[in-house]
């Protein structure tokens, strides 16, 4: 398994202007784009400026710097790869990452105030590439 959390930690970012804005009304569901995989080419091989870098094998969501959830793909194709929840009960039933179509996104539902935070997606390759993006979530109303 392919350890991206040293990465993370780096705080190594593709983008140039900080994290994009998501914004959710208080009580709904925000839909959190993965931007890492904004170019790619088909059968689940990245491309990055022109490069193939390989088949996905992990994603990884944190919200700020703790992992919230994981999508391992290492042995298995990305449509059949495990889902985990890192963050606890709750957030079980609020969570859920969509890889059926691109951008891949992570859906938090029953949003509050409390979830105003920066989310980064983080994906791992079978060659050792990495590419990450991160959302700045803004929940209005209430």
């Amino acid at each position: 398994m392919v350890d991206c959390g040293l990465a993370f930690m780096m705080e190594l970012k593709r983008e140039a202007g900080g994290p994009e804005v998501v914004q959710t009304v208080y009580g709904d569901t925000a839909r959190l784009p993965c931007r890492a995989d904004a170019s790619h080419s088909s059968r689940d091989q990245w491309r990055d400026d022109d490069r193939v870098l390989d088949v996905p094998v992990l994603l990884q969501w944190y919200r700020g710097s703790r992992l919230i959830y994981s999508v391992d793909s290492e042995n298995v194709p990305l449509m059949q790869a495990r889902h985990t929840v890192h963050s606890g009960a709750r957030d079980e039933r609020r969570l859920h990452f969509s890889v059926g179509r691109r951008p891949y996104r992570l859906s938090l539902g029953d949003v509050g105030l409390d979830d105003e935070d920066v989310y980064s997606c983080i994906v791992a390759f079978a060659s050792g590439a990495w590419i990450n993006a991160s959302v700045s979530l803004v929940v209005v109303g209430k």
